[in-house]
Parts: structure tokens; sequence; C-alpha cells
């Protein structure tokens, strides 16, 4: 399970009937950084964003990615790209939802450059790039799932289905670290199953984990 609560910020919630699930803003910038880089991590060593930034302390990840989901340029990261729930005005679960299309190596490049990476981070995220799982652009992706509670989870995963098929989706995916056994088990209650599983010893060495998966719905 993903250590949600350890976050600043985040709130234990008692009762879910008052939880407002809402698109993030601006000033949901620092929370959202937090919750990708938690994310992001799993249960991985390290994150696929200490490899992009090329930086070790996760406070410096942190900063950069501060800058990126704050970006004017159109990238999976911005923060328009994430429903919140909220319960007495405070975070308490957040999830990333966005086209497949606009997670493309000309938009990252783009937003890299912002904060001083040029295309050499791709030779940093090969083995990463080994086991990721890759959705064709009539998929609409779920990401950076940071959510403590399947009630919860179900109530943000819908509202960006309803999105999806306003937007003419048929489906939609998710990818997991292989062995993020709860997680799985979530998604698979709300309809979510196998549709890829990428394992790779190198990367197993590198980031602690045998591979990665993704689940798929029809919508």
């Amino acid at each position: 399970m993903l250590p949600l609560f350890e976050v600043k910020n985040f709130t234990i919630i008692e009762d879910r009937m008052k939880v407002e699930i809402q698109k993030a803003c601006e000033k949901d910038i620092t929370i959202i950084a937090e919750s990708i880089l938690e994310s992001s991590k799993g249960r991985k060593k390290i994150s696929i964003f200490n490899q992009i930034f090329d930086l070790n302390d996760d406070a410096s990840v942190l900063e950069k990615l501060k800058i990126i989901v704050n970006s004017n340029k159109k990238f999976y990261c911005h923060y328009s790209n994430f429903l919140i729930a909220k319960s007495a005005g405070n975070v308490v679960a957040i999830l990333g939802n966005y086209e497949s299309r606009i997670k493309t190596e000309e938009n990252m490049l783009n937003v890299l450059k912002e904060i001083g990476i040029d295309g050499s981070y791709k030779d940093r995220v090969m083995l990463y790039e080994r086991v990721e799982p890759h959705f064709d652009r009539k998929t609409w992706v779920l990401d950076f799932t940071f959510v403590d509670d399947i009630h919860i989870l179900k109530e943000l995963v819908q509202k960006s289905l309803l999105t999806a098929r306003l937007q003419g989706y048929r489906k939609a995916e998710i990818a997991l670290d292989i062995g993020a056994y709860e997680m799985k088990m979530n998604y698979e209650k709300l309809g979510f199953s196998l549709e890829q599983e990428n394992k790779n010893e190198d990367f197993e060495i590198m980031f602690g984990v045998s591979g990665m998966l993704s689940l798929q719905l029809h919508l």
C-alpha cells in the first residue's frame, strides 16, 4: 500500500460521505508534486524522476517536480490532469488522469528544457523503458494513484472515467509495479484486468522490483 498519510497535508478521514472530488488547481501544485514522487516510487528503491532529473535526494527532485507540474506546456504531469478528493478542506487522495496522446517524447523534452535537462535523460531511463507498459493513443490513462481507501479510489476512478467516456475513449489503463498486490487488487475490484506484464533482471537489480504491469478496463 502506498504511504499516503506519511505525506504532509494529507488527512485521514472518518466520514466518507463528506468527500468531494474536484479537479486540481494551481494552489495544489506542492501536494501533487509530493504525490507524483511518492506514487512513482511505489515499491521501487528510487523514482523514475530521480533518474530523469539525475538527482539522488528526494527534496531536490520535489523542487523540479513543482516546476513541471506548473509548466505552461502541455504535459501529463500538469496539475490540470489531476483529480483531488477533499474532506473538510483537506486533501485525502489524488489521482492523475490524461489522454495517452499527450505523453510523448516531444512534450517531455519541451518541459524538461525549462529545468535545464536535455535529451540525454533518455540514456538514464533505458532500463525503465524496457518494462514500462506502453499505451496506444486510444487509451485513457490513470496514473499516480495516491489513495489509501478503495471507496475513495472508486469515486475518483468513476469521476475520471466519466470524463473519458464523454471524450470518446473506450478503454482505460493504469501501470503498476509488479508486487503492488493491494493496489492491483483494488483496481481489479473496480473491473480492471491484467493486460501487460513486463519483467527484466537488470531493472530488478536497480529498482528492487521485477518489473511493471498494466491493468485495463473497457468502457
